[in-house]
């Protein structure tokens, strides 16, 4: 046990992007060999390998600096999902990048253009 201990000094460790990595290897895995499909047995097995690489990996800025990004982006892809369109109209404003919602049924004055609440520009 105090080997491992040794052996597992400086290095990353596991993070929620090896979550996503190991879990979808798994499902790669199981879906491989329930239609019968080799490629995606490849594809599991380098993601395996990814998973390991990240796990032994002494390069902590760079792993952390992955996870981060991946955090972001599985953020924007729930948000995304949990939209609710039926009631809300969702806008970026094409000048400062700005989002922002409005419901349905609102009227902006006599025009039909969305106005950014930031920077105050029509489109």
């Amino acid at each position: 046990m105090e080997s491992f201990r040794n052996f597992m000094q400086g290095r990353y460790g596991f993070d929620k992007l090896g979550l996503f990595i190991i879990i979808a290897s798994i499902v790669l895995s199981m879906l491989s060999r329930l239609f019968w499909l080799p490629l995606l047995n490849w594809m599991a097995i380098i993601l395996d390998i990814v998973f390991i690489y990240r796990f032994l990996s002494k390069k902590e800025f760079a792993r952390q600096r992955e996870n981060r990004i991946f955090l972001e982006k599985f953020e924007q892809a729930k948000e995304f999902i949990h939209r609710d369109r039926k009631n809300y109209n969702y806008y970026r404003c094409p000048v400062c990048k700005t989002k922002f919602v409005t419901p349905k049924n609102q009227t902006f004055g006599y025009t039909s253009k969305v106005i950014c609440p930031k920077c105050k520009n029509e489109f």
